[in-house]
């Protein structure tokens, strides 16, 4: 199905009505469209819900360097755009505007269960090495 017009500019302001940052008119006529757009409101929920999980996280303890950040998002990003446009896998493909709220919350999933496999393996070896 394709999305109007205005379902696209919902898309560009959702963060921004998110945070509060939008005018009284425009936050009420975001609600109002939400409200009867299912495709819309799924986007905003599933936005929403990748916010809260990312925002519960405690920064201290899930610190990746950043390197290892910028390695991940520049191989994510040359993978997507040379599947996206080469349509050389169908996986990829589905990566489109419409998923991107949760292909990011599934990249940020992964990237973070990563983070935490390695911090909980460095703990076990400093508990090694005191022992």
């Amino acid at each position: 199905m394709m999305k109007s017009s205005y379902c696209l500019t919902i898309d560009e302001k959702l963060p921004y009505y998110m945070e509060g940052e939008l005018s009284s008119a425009s936050k009420e006529n975001i609600k109002r469209h939400i409200i009867r757009c299912p495709e819309c409101q799924m986007r905003y929920e599933n936005l929403k819900s990748t916010v809260y999980a990312l925002r519960s996280i405690d920064k201290d303890v899930m610190k990746a360097p950043m390197e290892f950040v910028e390695n991940v998002t520049a191989r994510i990003m040359k993978i997507a755009y040379e599947n996206f446009y080469n349509k050389k896998s169908v996986f990829l493909n589905l990566l489109n505007k419409r998923n991107l709220i949760v292909g990011a919350g599934i990249v940020a999933a992964l990237v973070l269960i990563g983070i935490e496999i390695s911090h909980s393996i460095h703990k076990k070896q400093i508990r090694t090495k005191l022992s």
